[in-house]
């Protein structure tokens, strides 16, 4: 029989509270300008995680029409009724703990239309579970530890020993898109987060496309901001520079950004004789091409005066082929870039490389190669090739790639100097090192099963942490800080079902998250969910945001 408890909580919170404001005009009747609303109850509800049906009532004191607002993806609580007018009451129901796992959820209040600060937060705890270390599937993408639409805690065993303490919060909700929308809108998260804390997430609003690089104004809010950790998330115009994938913090506090020009229609171009003509592209000699195709677009954000400057760098890179695709050329130039230490030098590894074969042709397809900068990015040397091969056992569809070889490289340098870099193959992600600081690279080798847009980091605790996507959205983790051993994948996404049946890679994420490193050990990610359950049923595109903590036993 279900159990009903009903508490009354009488604390007054003063997290949201909007009151009048007096006229500045003397001798006049202060004049209401903002609404009042204020609620009381518990800032934070410690629900009972073995009670069936639990129930707590929180008072309203308003004038103004509101809405209570559950920013989880989970119903496991609900707040009811959820919206009112005028001072009145509100239940929040919370339902048994069956998962094992500690949760949180959190709500907030909409005054007349607008989000306002986090109003309660519920929280139950649960127990640790054990996860026993089962090896990749080199063969076939599936899934390992669950973290799907609640938190995890897991105790992560090898050999059976625990070697990692693993916890994901429960994912919090950004945005949801209003409708359908092709593929492109409404997904590609990116974040950004300042040292005081403030996250700022936003994403594509665009079709997805080679040519089609810059974004039109969109229809609809692209970025939200959250002063709080990620709990509550609002439309802000705050400016938060901090660098991405594709950027580096250089020593001043300037962050310098690989950027991509829009790509230019062939017509008005002056192009010389093609090396080769391959279905829709035409190769040709980076060193013929006109100077509007040459070198690389950078942005450096100055920290002094808050302002970005656009410049192209030169670039040093012998044999390289650049192409046109159809009616236009575009000029990519993707990855990472990373200060040495040992030299304060600037190394990047990049991808849409081509190269002119011994019989003048075109690579069979795109690879990625490594530069050097010694001034900060203003010029770019070859450093070495990581040419596109294939593993006959692992990897049956490499021989018949003929245009993306590997792409998205992200590369780390590891704490003994060499240089560790992760592959897309559009099928299995390769792994290669160098030892001498980029100019030869060992034979990639297949080491998972799947893995789009990876991203390597490293955690205060030395841990070297890889993000990948598609199918689904997965971290893994190397105890060891070298990638010589990684764990089994944590899954935030349920996809092995749906691709299983044939639905494909791109039925529900578009694989395509970015994470934000914090200072204990954690880290926040952001990703998309193409199948998000709305209120009323239908699903619809969502970016979602979380909690990642790893700990050494």
């Amino acid at each position: 029989m279900t159990s009903i408890m009903s508490r009354c909580f009488c604390i007054l919170f003063s997290a949201l509270s909007l009151t009048c404001v007096a006229c500045a005009c003397e001798g006049k009747t202060p004049e209401k300008t903002e609404p009042e609303f204020t609620i009381k109850g518990p800032s934070v509800i410690e629900a009972d995680s073995d009670g069936m049906i639990q129930e707590y009532s929180v008072e309203t004191s308003s004038d103004v029409t509101w809405r209570i607002v559950r920013k989880s993806v989970n119903t496991w609580s609900e707040a009811r009724p959820a919206s009112g007018t005028g001072s009145g009451s509100f239940k929040i129901t919370v339902q048994k703990n069956t998962t094992g796992n500690s949760r949180q959820m959190n709500y907030s209040a909409y005054v007349n239309g607008e989000e306002r600060d986090a109003v309660i937060t519920v929280v139950q705890s649960g127990r640790r579970d054990t996860w026993d270390e089962k090896g990749d599937n080199l063969f076939h993408p599936t899934e390992g530890i669950k973290a799907f639409n609640s938190a995890r805690s897991v105790d992560y065993k090898r050999d059976g020993q625990a070697v990692l303490a693993i916890d994901v919060t429960e994912p919090i909700v950004i945005a949801v898109a209003d409708k359908e929308y092709d593929w492109g809108f409404f997904q590609l998260p990116t974040i950004a987060m300042s040292k005081s804390g403030s996250i700022r997430v936003s994403w594509q609003f665009r079709y997805d496309t080679e040519e089609n690089v810059t974004s039109p104004e969109a229809e609809i809010p692209t970025t939200k901001v959250s002063l709080d950790g990620g709990s509550t998330w609002i439309d802000s115009d705050i400016e938060i520079n901090s660098p991405d994938p594709y950027s580096v913090l250089l020593p001043d506090g300037d962050i310098l950004t690989a950027d991509t020009p829009t790509a230019l229609d062939t017509a008005g171009l002056h192009l010389p004789k093609p090396v080769e003509k391959r279905e829709d592209r035409c190769y040709y000699r980076y060193s013929e091409l006109p100077t509007a195709l040459q070198g690389v677009e950078m942005r450096r954000w100055d920290s002094r005066t808050g302002k970005a400057s656009r410049f192209r760098a030169s670039l040093d890179d012998p044999g390289s082929l650049r192409f046109s695709i159809s009616y236009y050329f575009p000029i990519k130039w993707w990855g990472n870039m990373i200060i040495d230490p040992s030299d304060n030098a600037l190394y990047a590894v990049m991808y849409y490389s081509s190269y002119e074969t011994a019989d003048h042709k075109a690579d069979k397809a795109l690879s990625c190669s490594c530069y050097k900068s010694v001034n900060e990015g203003l010029s770019w040397t070859l450093k070495g090739k990581i040419p596109y091969v294939w593993d006959d056992t692992y990897d049956k569809d490499g021989p018949s790639r003929s245009y993306y070889g590997y792409s998205e490289p992200t590369f780390a340098i590891l704490p003994d100097g060499s240089f560790y870099c992760v592959l897309r193959s559009d099928g299995p992600m390769y792994c290669t090192r160098s030892y001498d600081k980029g100019h030869t690279w060992t034979t990639p080798e297949v080491m998972a099963p799947n893995g789009v847009y990876p991203q390597l980091f490293r955690l205060a605790n030395g841990i070297l942490c890889l993000k990948s996507g598609r199918p689904g959205e997965q971290l893994r983790f190397s105890l060891d800080g070298y990638g010589r051993t990684w764990t089994d994948p944590l899954d935030l996404i349920d996809y092995q079902a749906d691709y299983d049946s044939g639905k494909g890679w791109t039925f529900n994420t578009c694989g395509y998250g970015e994470v934000a490193i914090c200072s204990d050990n954690s880290f926040y990610i952001t990703y998309s969910d193409f199948r998000h359950k709305t209120e009323s049923g239908t699903f619809r595109k969502a970016i979602l945001f979380r909690k990642v903590t790893v700990n050494k036993y």
